[in-house]
């Protein structure tokens, strides 16, 4: 989780940056160049580290995420020899040994998606309503009413868009 926080701070540092820029270039302060040196180093910063996280994040994924699929698979083999013979002898092997590889890749992809979707969701809301009640406290309002319009919206197409 910390390589896979360090990989996504391009994600929520950029638009900040992008924001303050913005800001500053339309009521320009006296200090400007230095400002703009300063957000240009941490914009670099973090671009140039997203590739060397992104590696070490993927390294320590997939070594966790192989051990828990080799795990599982021993798991499955270990239960289909304690079966009878009469059962291995009615079966095909190569449907239960496909199904049994399905489910492991199955259980793969479920973690994948967990691990990538959540902790973003998470830090993405987190960030945008820290950012909107210390810059605009008063549109905090606008996304507690619009949020359950949004999702009751959502509920109520989605059935029809399936």
């Amino acid at each position: 989780m910390f390589f896979w926080l360090i990989k996504t701070t391009p994600d929520w540092v950029l638009p900040i940056v992008t924001a303050n820029v913005i800001n500053m270039i339309s009521d320009p302060p006296p200090d400007m160049g230095r400002q703009l040196a300063f957000y240009a180093v941490i914009s670099a910063i973090v671009v140039f580290q997203h590739t060397p996280s992104q590696v070490l994040f993927f390294h320590f994924f997939s070594r966790a995420n192989r051990s828990v699929e080799m795990s599982l698979r021993s798991s499955l083999c270990q239960r289909l020899q304690h079966l009878s013979i009469q059962f291995h002898k009615n079966s095909k092997m190569g449907i239960l040994q496909t199904k049994i590889l399905r489910d492991a890749e199955n259980i793969q992809g479920i973690t994948c998606n967990l691990l990538e979707g959540i902790p973003f969701g998470v830090i993405t809301i987190a960030i945008s309503v820290i950012i909107t009640a210390n810059r605009a406290p008063k549109f905090l309002l606008f996304f507690l009413v619009m949020v359950p319009v949004v999702v009751t919206i959502n509920k109520l197409t989605i059935g029809k868009i399936r």
